[in-house]
């Protein structure tokens, strides 16, 4: 009850009118013609609804808006589902929309509701059991017409980004009767010969009929069965299918499909050069820090660490070679080379290599001192000489600068 006594500020008033309002009347449909039409940067969407004597202001926020299969324009006759509410800071009522149509394919959009909420309740849009777009793929299938400029659109954006990846094109109907039918027998196809990476399936824009093809059942089962990954790229950036929905990526057009399919080959030529800097970057401080090392290491304790931290070394090269495998077998050779070119000059600064060939290392008895030079040695000093295998100890007899 509306106490009769009661003084109301405007805000009390305006907030009392809304949720009467909204108490009282359900979501209703209303006809109209759509004016006053804009997106926000928001997402969200403001309008008009008016006939020849009324107008009703009318807005549908973002989540509601991405689910629009048409974009909606000034004097577009249309039927909208919503709840009459009051905008407190204008004090104006105004319809919250939920679900806009055209007139005339109500049935259609009716349809496709029901088809996405049933699919969607099977967990066929889940994001867990998408498959991941590969990387580098070097063979990309295409379902579309042959004779549509889709195919001609996909073609052009791959040659200029990425000439190296072929495109092997299956025609298939994209709208009328049996199109349908030929777009999954297309997908299934290419799923039978293995001979593509990666599918971009689509067509270009038109009404709701036309891309009605692709919110048929046969063809989202046929996406969400497929064993390879595909992009979806049905319409403009503003129309969405079901297609879209279980695709294991969507693509606002076909040509951003080919965008997204493919990394820029000079792009790719640039992350090869980036690591092949990598490596020799690392080869080179590994080797500084081998001769650092070796300069340390005089000692017999010394050997045995040195040639324990060389094993080590030589596991981290091996992990590094399996981390830098990628699909390019030029890249893989390249890596083959550095590393073997690695393991050679490692072997030729181990110095139990030298010894293994016949040299030997002396030392002073007394300090343990290593001889380089025939200066540091006196006759009758007692000197230590290390073989290959075994030691010799040894009295100078004689000590001679020559060569």
């Amino acid at each position: 009850m509306i106490n009769e006594n009661k003084i109301y500020s405007v805000s009390d008033a305006t907030t009392l009118i809304k949720s009467v309002l909204e108490m009282n009347i359900p979501p209703i449909w209303v006809e109209g013609e759509l004016s006053s039409w804009k997106r926000a940067t928001s997402g969200h969407l403001y309008f008009n609804l008016k006939d020849s004597s009324s107008l009703l202001p009318t807005v549908m926020w973002k989540q509601s808006a991405l689910s629009l299969l048409f974009k909606p324009e000034d004097g577009m006759k249309v039927r909208a589902l919503g709840k009459i509410t009051v905008y407190e800071k204008s004090g104006k009522y105004q319809m919250i929309a939920s679900q806009l149509q055209p007139l005339g394919i109500g049935d259609l959009y009716q349809e496709f509701e029901r088809l996405k909420k049933r699919l969607s309740e099977e967990g066929l849009f889940d994001e867990d059991r998408k498959k991941e777009i590969p990387r580098y793929p070097f063979r990309i299938g295409v379902v579309t017409s042959a004779k549509g400029a889709v195919i001609a659109d996909i073609i052009n954006v791959l040659n200029r980004r990425a000439p190296h990846v072929k495109v092997i094109l299956e025609s298939a109907r994209v709208q009328g009767e049996g199109a349908a039918e030929e777009i999954v027998s297309a997908i299934e196809k290419f799923n039978s010969s293995g001979e593509v990476d990666l599918l971009i399936v689509g067509r270009g824009g038109g009404s709701i009929e036309d891309l009605w093809a692709f919110n048929e059942e046969a063809v989202a089962r046929a996406i969400a069965a497929s064993e390879l990954p595909i992009i979806s790229a049905v319409g403009h950036e503003t129309d969405f299918s079901i297609s879209d929905f279980v695709a294991d990526l969507r693509a606002p057009t076909p040509s951003a499909a080919a965008e997204l399919a493919a990394p820029r080959y000079d792009d790719l030529l640039e992350n090869i050069s980036s690591l092949e800097r990598t490596i020799s970057d690392l080869i080179s401080d590994q080797l500084r820090d081998f001769e650092r090392i070796l300069d340390e290491y005089d000692t017999e304790y010394g050997w045995e660490q040195f040639n324990k931290m060389l094993k080590e070394e030589e596991k981290k090269i091996s992990s590094l070679i399996e981390v830098m495998k990628l699909n390019e077998d030029h890249l893989l050779n390249i890596f083959e080379l550095k590393a073997n070119s690695m393991r050679k000059m490692l072997d030729s600064l181990n110095p139990l290599s030298v010894l293994e060939r016949g040299y030997s290392i002396v030392s002073l008895e007394r300090n343990d001192t290593i001889i380089r030079n025939a200066n540091q040695i006196s006759e009758n000093d007692a000197i230590k000489v290390k073989l290959h295998v075994g030691n010799l100890t040894a009295t100078v007899r004689e000590v001679s600068n020559e060569f």
